[in-house]
């Protein structure tokens, strides 16, 4: 009989824990992400990822703060990204990703006072990590004035992929189907 789903929490990055001792160590590299929790669990037959990948890179990066240059704090965060990404691809079963891509501030007009677009601004969250094409986005409002700011909205603009890896595999279809076959020759043995 089946038990129903099962919600886990667990660090999808896998180096939370390498974390503490690299603020006191920073001449230590710096982790690479590669999750393997729950890739060979038959039982797993549905994953969704709403951790919003913003956060999942902010965090690390975050705790690092000023004990590493912030090209390597960037570099790390996009592999955290791009770690996740292909993390959903090899669980088992349907994966689906929603996840916020860009962050707005958009000025709250005062009564009878129009602002132009141009007055906001935007930032990319996912550390520049493209993601395939979809039809299914929304605006969030985060935090709409005065939540975080009296005169500003902080509008999150959200992606979903219901299912994530047939999303993965047409957008790299698409690309090969761009470029062309691999143009790097095969060096193996023989040659």
């Amino acid at each position: 009989r089946d038990a129903g789903p099962e919600i886990l929490e667990c660090d999808v990055t896998g180096i939370v824990a390498a974390l503490p001792p690299l603020k006191r160590h920073p001449e230590e590299p710096l982790p690479v992400s590669r999750p393997e929790f729950l890739v060979e669990d038959p039982r797993l037959d549905f994953t969704v990822s709403v951790n919003m990948l913003s956060q999942l890179s902010w965090v690390p990066g975050h705790f690092l703060g000023n004990t590493r240059s912030e090209a390597a704090v960037q570099a790390m965060k996009h592999q955290l990204v791009e770690a996740h990404l292909e993390y959903l691809e090899r669980l088992p079963g349907l994966t689906t990703l929603i996840t916020d891509t860009l962050w707005r501030a958009a000025p709250v007009p005062k009564a009878g006072m129009h602002l132009p677009s141009s007055d906001c601004s935007e930032w990319d969250v996912i550390g520049g990590v493209p993601l395939p094409p979809t039809d299914i986005s929304w605006d969030w409002a985060v935090a709409p004035a005065p939540e975080r700011s009296n005169d500003t909205d902080f509008i999150a603009h959200v992606q979903a992929y219901p299912n994530w890896k047939k999303a993965a595999a047409e957008a790299r279809r698409a690309v090969q189907n761009q470029t062309g076959p691999d143009p790097t020759p095969d060096c193996g043995s023989g040659g």
